[in-house]
C-alpha cells in the first residue's frame, strides 16, 4: 500500500500505480478500495488517483517506525 501512496503523490492512472507498486491490475484493485475508504487516498479525476493529506502523513509515520526499528548489524565496542 506504501508503494501506492506514494506513486500518487502527483495525480496517476491506474495503470501507473500497477507498474510503480508491481502488482497485477486485478491486484490493485483491493488496495484502492482499503485506501479510498480510509481517506488515504482520492479520486482526482475521472481516472486518476491522488494521495490525500492524511496519506501523506501515513507515510511519514511508516518511515519514522522504519527507521526507529532498524537494528545495528554489529554492536558497538568502542
Amino acid at each position: 500500500m506504501y508503494a501506492i501512496l506514494g506513486a500518487a503523490v502527483t495525480p496517476q492512472h491506474k495503470t501507473r500505480l500497477v507498474y510503480d507498486a508491481r502488482l497485477y491490475s486485478r491486484q490493485v484493485i483491493p488496495y484502492l478500495t482499503v485506501l479510498l475508504k480510509a481517506g488515504l487516498l482520492e479520486r482526482s479525476g475521472e481516472r486518476t488517483y491522488q494521495t490525500t493529506r492524511k496519506g501523506r502523513d501515513f507515510m511519514q509515520s511508516v518511515e519514522r517506525l522504519e527507521m526507529m526499528a532498524r537494528i545495528p548489524t554489529y554492536p558497538s565496542i568502542w
